[in-house]
């Protein structure tokens, strides 16, 4: 990353070094359900941080912010709809906070599209904190365990 630049870190998304210059967010236990496919696609979610982090790296991330807002948009309208499916069926007790937030990020990220095509050159960090604090406060994990 370029010298300077600092990334939202919070006790969900962990960072680790791997090299001087580089960091990454990790999937790990605190982000689990205990359910493949939500697990899977949160991985997926994390991949895409990581290519928004190294995308600073090569000083392309207003083109790379540009692709992720994109495939934001397209794994909000999957992601949700599997997850939904899924907290319905096992009859999960907060399932009305959990889709709200799902709207919620959905609007957040026609935002950050918004401000994108508005020429926002800070976009890529708004991005990164945006999804730091999102995986950060969701409970779902925790929640799924005590449903």
């Amino acid at each position: 990353m370029r010298k300077g630049y600092s990334f939202y870190v919070n006790n969900k998304l962990r960072l680790f070094r791997l090299s001087k210059n580089m960091n990454f967010a990790k999937f790990n236990h605190v982000h689990k359900t205990g359910v493949k496919q939500i697990d899977d696609e949160h991985e997926h979610l994390i991949d895409m941080i990581n290519e928004l982090i190294l995308s600073f790296n090569h000083d392309n991330e207003i083109s790379t912010a540009q692709e992720i807002l994109s495939r934001l948009e397209n794994y909000a309208n999957y992601h949700f709809e599997n997850e939904e499916k899924y907290l319905k069926k096992v009859n999960y007790k907060h399932f009305e906070e959990h889709k709200e937030d799902h709207n919620n990020f959905r609007i957040k990220i026609k935002d950050l599209k918004k401000r994108h095509s508005n020429g926002d050159q800070g976009i890529a960090h708004k991005i990164l904190n945006f999804l730091g604090d999102w995986i950060h406060n969701c409970q779902l994990a925790d929640n799924l365990s005590q449903n």
